[in-house]
């Protein structure tokens, strides 16, 4: 609920125009003081000289809106009447200065009926007459000097200003008789600076009239009529405090001489001082809330002897200093990649050498932002022909955040790229969907590829591969007639997670594609197949399966397809030259357990495709 603010300002004075008008200004704020802007509202003026029952003698209503500041205008006289007078007749017959009225002024904020905003004591001036009268000087009495003179600037009929007794003296016709004695003003110098001072005969009105004792100093805080007629100039003094104001909206800035740049937003021109930047330490400096991309400071402790900072949208980065070994690298961070519960694989670029010798590349990784030299290094173990590093780094805590950037080292000094971060995997668990699959088994101490510290294991996928397979042919050609041979017999691996291994052996002996009646094996089939975005599935080794037999009820509940008793799966464990192991799972009492044959070669039995993590 709005309240119809105190006066912060009222002006009123009368100019010449066929029917006279007179300007009104007042706030509008409101029950806590605080101006409303951009209001539209109802204003209802009326005149009376009633001094007793303030009844109508005229009246009008009109519409306004109020400022920015919630200062509201409008002129009396240019409003609907609704009472039988005219304004014109009102301004013809109030004419005795010598008489006090009074305006009373209503306001209607809300829509909800109008409210008192002010009765004003008003003596109307002599120069309410239209000029064309002033040649008789008829209330000259009234002014100390006569104040009508050819010079006066609202004497618009000048030619009849010839019966004024002081003329010389009289320019603005600031000094009246109501003036001098400060009637309705404790400090009527004011009134000359006031909005409408032209015509402010009657300093009553002015920022320090009578009626301004009760503004809410609060109301306009800089939004004055004083403050707005006043220079920046006149604003300003040596030494002087804005008290944490902002000033905004300029155009351009020019600090020095008067010179303008006009390609220039903020333009210094002086020869004895420079461009001071915020000097923070990098703690301060990374607290910033919200930085805008392109934002700089001066870090004091960012490198030895302190860094300009400037923040690229991502990251803040530091200016690079050039020495007469050239120029440090110019070097990026990559996304990383392969994020798992205790490792993740990292990627750089090197832009730009610095025209010298890189002696040193790497990684430089923290659970803190902007890692540097000092934190964990990891080094680049792969530079390719486009200068790109990549790092594996392990040991990891899980579901962590890491900070990372990429560094380079040649003659000039060391460049970091932009900072970039990643969040571990939290700890997995047996039934978790992850990673394309369902976790199956995670490494526990003794297993082969455990890892203190680190997590892995096995996930299968959510289904059995869409048919049945038999393992394929796996020879070595006799150099005689190209057809037929003898099955491989080599040895692989029947251990957990060693389904790299028997994939290597077998990849090394098979065919690659169909010939002379043998063709490629089911470690090949799987291994081309991309499934739920990961293309290294495998067949798994016979330790592989048989690690997570006592899961199969919690993996079922995640499976699209169940696995039922008696469900026969292929692995890649060799059982003999001419057979493959096959587990064969079932289950007694709501137990599952597993048991292993010799399959033939030629046999179709499922593949349950599985990944390691």
């Amino acid at each position: 609920m709005s309240r119809i603010g105190l006066i912060a300002l009222f002006i009123l004075t009368t100019i010449f125009t066929n029917a006279q008008e007179i300007p009104v200004q007042f706030a509008l704020t409101d029950t806590a003081g605080i101006e409303l802007p951009n209001r539209s509202i109802a204003v209802r003026t009326s005149f009376t000289s009633d001094t007793l029952a303030i009844a109508p003698e005229y009246q009008e209503t009109q519409s306004t809106v109020t400022n920015q500041f919630g200062i509201a205008s409008y002129w009396i006289g240019s409003g609907i009447t609704t009472l039988s007078s005219t304004y014109d007749n009102i301004s013809k017959d109030w004419i005795n200065p010598s008489s006090l009225y009074y305006i009373v002024v209503e306001v209607d904020s809300t829509g909800s009926g109008y409210q008192d905003l002010a009765t004003i004591q008003y003596r109307f001036p002599i120069i309410a007459l239209k000029s064309s009268q002033a040649d008789s000087a008829l209330f000259s009495s009234y002014s100390d000097s006569s104040i009508y003179s050819q010079f006066s600037s609202f004497s618009f009929n000048s030619s009849h200003a010839n019966n004024s007794d002081s003329a010389s003296f009289s320019d603005s016709s600031l000094q009246s008789q109501y003036a001098d004695t400060s009637i309705y003003s404790l400090s009527s110098t004011y009134s000359i600076e006031s909005g409408f001072a032209s015509s402010s005969y009657y300093s009553s009105l002015a920022d320090t009239a009578i009626y301004a004792l009760q503004i809410n100093s609060g109301a306009f805080k800089d939004s004055s009529a004083r403050n707005e007629i006043q220079s920046i100039e006149q604003v300003l003094g040596v030494d002087s405090n804005a008290n944490k104001k902002s000033i905004y909206n300029l155009k351009t800035l020019t600090i020095g001489d008067t010179l303008i740049s006009q390609s220039a937003a903020l333009a210094i021109n002086r020869i004895d001082a420079g461009l001071l930047l915020p000097r923070l330490t990098k703690i301060q400096r990374d607290v910033i809330s919200n930085p805008e991309q392109g934002l700089m400071v001066y870090c004091t402790d960012c490198e030895a002897e302190g860094r300009v900072s400037i923040y690229d949208g991502n990251t803040w980065e530091l200016f690079m200093q050039t020495t007469s070994a050239g120029q440090p690298p110019i070097i990026t961070t990559g996304a990383a990649e392969n994020v798992d519960v205790s490792s993740a694989t990292l990627n750089s670029t090197i832009l730009d050498s610095g025209d010298t010798q890189i002696f040193a590349s790497g990684f430089c990784w923290s659970s803190s932002p902007y890692p540097t030299l000092s934190d964990f290094v990891s080094a680049a173990n792969l530079i390719n022909s486009n200068s790109t590093l990549k790092g594996n780094i392990f040991g990891l805590d899980s579901n962590t955040i890491y900070y990372v950037r990429a560094y380079a080292s040649n003659g000039a000094g060391t460049s970091y790229g932009p900072m970039v971060q990643f969040r571990t995997d939290g700890m997995r668990f047996i039934g978790e969907e992850y990673k394309g699959g369902i976790i199956a088994y995670v490494l526990k101490p003794g297993d082969n590829g455990y890892i203190p510290g680190e997590q892995h294991g096995i996930i299968v996928a959510k289904q059995l591969y869409g048919t049945k397979l038999d393992w394929g042919s796996c020879n070595v050609q006799t150099a005689s007639n190209g057809l037929g041979g003898t099955y491989f017999t080599g040895r692989t691996s029947e251990l957990v997670f060693d389904g790299i291994y028997n994939d290597s052996v077998w990849n090394s002996q098979c065919p690659v594609s169909s010939n002379n009646g043998y063709y490629p094996s089911l470690i090949r089939t799987i291994g081309n197949l991309t499934w739920n975005g990961f293309s290294d599935w495998r067949v798994g080794t016979k330790g592989d399966y048989k690690s997570f037999v006592d899961n199969i009820a919690v993996i079922n509940l995640k499976m699209d397809q169940t696995i039922t008793p008696n469900t026969l799966i292929w692995t890649n464990s060799a059982f003999s030259g001419t057979s493959r192991y096959v587990l064969i799972y079932r289950q007694n009492a709501n137990t599952w357990y597993s048991n292993e044959y010799d399959y033939s070669l030629t046999s179709d039995q499922n593949v349950w495709p599985i990944r390691y993590f």
